[in-house]
């Protein structure tokens, strides 16, 4: 029971540290690039509430960054670390996942309680695309995890293989898009154009190659050789 209080206690101390890294992170990019190059008139609670709503993206944003470097540094420091402290690989797996998943979660959760409390378009909007967010967080995340176990446990031969494969993926992508005359158009990229679409399946789809990722580097760390 204290060996388990005490692994809770490491990676809880660990995610709240990295949400904190993020939201102090996303306001000092939001001060310098959102406030600080607009101008804003009119009632102080109305523009209060409009910087208010305009936050979580930032916060979303920096958080999926942060989550990169984190990625990096569980699979390259900590793996070795804990494994070497007599930690099994799986259970090491296993807590890397959960503590970048509370961290994901709670930023979203954050993001959602702001938009959901602020009144307008901006919050609206934001609200209306959570869904996407979620499952680009997501999705986002299962690449990192997959590219850490990559280079883990292929080395340098391995990340370059998944460089490629990912290259290749995205030309067959975008030249099917074009094929189909699905490019996307200037209104798509104004994220107005596309709140109202349905967004449910890229969530789910975020999650599943989430726990796909997860499942993977289970399997490819189960019998990796550490080295310190």
């Amino acid at each position: 029971m204290n060996t388990k209080m005490r692994k809770v206690k490491f990676w809880g101390k660990n995610s709240l540290q990295c949400i904190a890294m993020a939201a102090g992170a996303a306001l000092a990019v939001y001060l310098i690039n959102g406030v600080g190059s607009s101008e804003y008139s009119g009632d102080t609670e109305a523009v209060f509430m409009e910087l208010m709503a305009l936050y979580p993206y930032y916060l979303l944003v920096v958080g999926a960054g942060l989550t990169m470097i984190i990625c990096f540094s569980y699979f390259q420091t900590y793996f070795s670390i804990l494994v070497s402290m007599n930690a099994t690989r799986k259970s090491v797996v296993g807590e890397i996942l959960a503590s970048i998943a509370v961290m994901g979660i709670i930023l979203l959760l954050i993001s959602a309680l702001i938009w959901k409390m602020t009144p307008g378009e901006t919050a609206q909007l934001g609200w209306k695309l959570l869904p996407l967010f979620t499952g680009l967080f997501f999705g986002m995340t299962a690449y990192f995890i997959i590219f850490n176990v990559v280079l883990s446990k292929w080395r340098r031969r391995g990340v370059m293989l998944m460089l490629l494969a990912t290259i290749v993926i995205a030309v067959i992508i975008g030249f099917g898009a074009a094929a189909n005359g699905s490019i996307v158009e200037m209104q798509f990229l104004s994220l107005s154009g596309v709140a109202g679409r349905n967004f449910q399946p890229v969530m789910i789809l975020g999650i599943v190659l989430y726990l796909i990722a997860g499942f993977f580097a289970a399997a490819a760390m189960r019998k990796l050789e550490v080295r310190m």
